[in-house]
């Protein structure tokens, strides 16, 4: 069923997380359909947007680099060297996620009807069956370089970004491009904000300045349109692929 609205009904009475009821979804929908691509600002309400925002801070983290050309990244227990042409991204991500924290429980309300019937508003795309996600931390010249993430059944793209008051000049910065490479959209990781985009599409985050006074959290994952698997189990940290 699709709904014309937000209606956090759809969300399980249980869940801390409801979309900010003043968010609208058929302005974003114009935006979606001219470019495959929008930003929501203030998803979550502003308290419970801290709360998550807070929890981030307690995990611990484990550095990734992307070293090959097989789309897959390797954890290292030791800074990477610097970057040669080989490399796709240096970030890191949440070493462990525990059931019942605020992290799986953001997941499980991204797989809530409520999300999915939302992103079907905004998108004017259905069949979603899960979703997946991870969180992932960038600090001080840490980057993801031009990928599509044209693979598997990912429909959408989505990245949630916690950083208050992040500035564009200190980097970050989710771009995008043509054929060419040619940057031709770029979202700026502010806080509260909600990024969806179709994909494949051409998307890389530029490094984080090294003036940057603090890292660029964001919570990021894929909506799946494949039937043979189903939230929860597959839901939570779906391989180790780099995303924004």
């Amino acid at each position: 069923m699709r709904l014309s609205r937000i209606d956090n009904s759809f969300v399980p009475s249980a869940c801390k997380f409801q979309i900010n009821p003043r968010v609208n979804p058929e302005a974003l929908s114009t935006d979606f359909r001219r470019t495959s691509r929008t930003q929501v600002a203030d998803f979550l309400p502003p308290d419970t947007a801290d709360s998550l925002y807070r929890s981030l801070q307690l995990l611990q983290w484990s550095p990734q680099v992307r070293v090959d050309a097989s789309g897959e990244c390797r954890a290292s227990t030791r800074p990477p060297d610097l970057p040669g042409p080989d490399f796709a991204c240096i970030y890191e991500m949440a070493a462990q996620e525990p059931v019942g924290s605020d992290f799986s429980r953001f997941v499980e309300f991204l797989n809530s009807p409520g999300f999915i019937n939302f992103v079907e508003i905004v998108t004017g795309i259905s069949g979603f069956h899960w979703v997946s996600g991870q969180v992932t931390c960038f600090r001080s010249g840490h980057f993801l370089n031009f990928h599509s993430d044209g693979y598997g059944s990912k429909s959408i793209a989505y990245a949630f970004n916690l950083n208050p008051g992040w500035k564009p000049d200190w980097g970050g910065i989710l771009h995008f491009a043509d054929d060419r490479q040619t940057i031709c959209d770029s979202f700026v990781p502010r806080f509260n904000t909600l990024s969806l985009f179709a994909v494949p599409q051409l998307h890389c985050v530029s490094s984080i300045a090294p003036h940057a006074p603090t890292a660029r959290y964001a919570i990021s994952g894929w909506l799946h349109r494949d039937p043979r698997r189903t939230a929860p189990e597959c839901a939570v940290r779906e391989g180790s692929r780099a995303h924004p």
